[in-house]
């Protein structure tokens, strides 16, 4: 179990053993701590915004070790902003309204992507990104916004094999005449 606050953060293991429950705290400390927003964890890693209630927009999303509380690596200017573990991947909504997505990485911060989802004036974005059929909403003080990132429901017009796939110059996006995609024919990633 993971409690953090803009005060601090501890870990206590939870175990149950012949029908009786027991904790032991693991560590407990005031750095790292998150002010508003509930981290995510997996394999044995806590990923959050960081920091004091008082220093944002530097706080920072970090990737802590939940058996002693080290930070294993941070990335700088996320705020105070929110997150949620989509698969393998973090979805963040930094304090000033970028769209972050990046890998479920313990070793490395790797972006994705990230781009502007909500105007930069008056903002404060002290939440999470919300989830539901594809679509991405996102909130702040002053704006709302939705984004459809979900994928076509038919069967991609053309399909290669990963042998035959020359990717050269191939661009993957948008055209005037609308959004393509490549796929190979096992359904995979190329």
């Amino acid at each position: 179990a993971v409690k953090t606050d803009g005060y601090g953060t501890f870990v206590r293991r939870v175990t149950c053993t012949n029908n009786v429950w027991t904790t032991t705290q693991l560590w407990s400390n005031t750095d790292p701590s998150t002010a508003f927003v509930t981290p995510v964890a997996r394999d044995g890693c806590v990923y959050g915004t960081f920091g004091t209630e008082n220093n944002s927009p530097v706080n920072q999303l970090k990737c802590v070790n939940m058996l002693n509380g080290t930070a294993k690596w941070s990335q700088a200017s996320f705020g105070r902003g929110g997150l949620l573990m989509v698969g393998n991947y973090l979805m963040a909504l930094t304090e000033t309204g970028q769209l972050v997505l990046a890998q479920v990485n313990s070793t490395a911060y790797v972006e994705v992507g990230r781009f502007q989802a909500l105007p930069t004036s008056n903002v404060k974005c002290w939440n999470m990104p919300a989830i539901a059929d594809g679509k991405v909403y996102v909130r702040s003080t002053s704006y709302g916004a939705a984004y459809d990132f979900s994928l076509p429901d038919s069967t991609p017009a053309i399909a290669v094999g990963p042998a035959s796939l020359n990717l050269g110059s191939l661009q993957v996006g948008t055209s005037a005449s609308g959004t393509f995609y490549v796929t190979n024919i096992g359904g995979g990633t190329l």
